[in-house]
């Protein structure tokens, strides 16, 4: 147990260090970078941009309606509001007494179904030319208790809010799937490599040449490489069992001669020794 701990130690060390998992943490982290500032781009320069513009086109609107009314002549004020109807690019006015009462406007009541954007900015839906669109709006209140919305049409900025969001979604979930996938081919890369040493490791350490490498695929680099090292043995073993076979063969040959020689030289001995 303590052995294979520590085998599995090791393989989490080799892992850590290896190049693979380096880049793979690299590209985690430029995708992470990427993914929060293109959050803050949708969130700052989309949304809160365009409540931003859409607040000051009213603001400006507002500013106007106020050097009328601070003329105090209310039917010059009507009159305006009025012609501002009358236009294509028109805004939504909704003028009323201090009473309820509607005084102009192409609304006939403020929505009770409202959100608030942002403070003193309102959303809601109206019905225009027959369909529903998103407006933002916000509301003044005159000293003599009469109030005026003023709401411009942002249905066409928030459609084109939501699809942007949409696509940054989906960029978001690419970079997570090229995140995962570069974590996964690094994983692959380590383990095959892990195999390439331990065999390699295996025949050093035994100089058992019928060790191969285990392949399980061949679409990529390195099983063409543990093929092409997987010929290699296959020849090294081959090259080492043919000088196997020529030394036997060559002991084999010299094996009479030498009993040969080997007699003679006793027979000379003995002779010596009877002299």
């Amino acid at each position: 147990y303590v052995v294979q701990d520590t085998l599995s130690k090791n393989k989490l060390r080799r892992y850590i260090s290896s190049s693979s998992f380096k880049m793979a943490a690299l590209f985690t982290m430029l995708l992470g970078m990427s993914a929060i500032l293109l959050g803050y781009f949708l969130y700052d320069f989309g949304h809160t941009n365009f409540i931003r513009e859409t607040e000051a086109a009213i603001d400006n609107e507002i500013e106007h309606i106020l050097v009328l009314a601070d003329e105090g002549d209310q039917q010059r004020l009507l009159e305006h509001i009025q012609e501002r109807l009358e236009q294509s690019d028109y805004p939504i006015y909704f003028y009323r007494a201090a009473d309820g009462k509607k005084l102009v406007g192409n609304i006939d009541i403020i929505p009770t179904q409202v959100t608030r954007i942002k403070e003193g900015v309102l959303q809601f839906t109206v019905q225009k030319n027959g369909k529903e669109r998103v407006v933002a709006a916000k509301i003044h209140t005159f000293l003599d208790g009469s109030s005026l919305l003023i709401a411009r049409d942002i249905d066409d900025i928030i459609k084109t809010y939501e699809l942007l969001r949409l696509f940054s979604v989906l960029i978001i979930l690419f970079m997570v799937i090229v995140v995962l996938v570069s974590f996964f081919i690094s994983v692959f890369v380590v383990k095959r490599i892990n195999i390439i040493t331990g065999t390699a490791r295996h025949i050093m350490d035994t100089g058992d040449l019928s060790r191969r490498i285990s392949i399980d695929t061949n679409w990529d680099d390195l099983s063409n490489l543990a093929q092409t090292l997987n010929a290699l043995l296959e020849r090294i073993e081959a090259l080492i069992h043919g000088i196997r076979d020529v030394s036997d063969s060559i002991a084999h040959y010299l094996l009479t001669p030498l009993n040969r020689v080997r007699k003679r030289l006793e027979a000379a001995k003995d002779k010596q020794l009877e002299k």
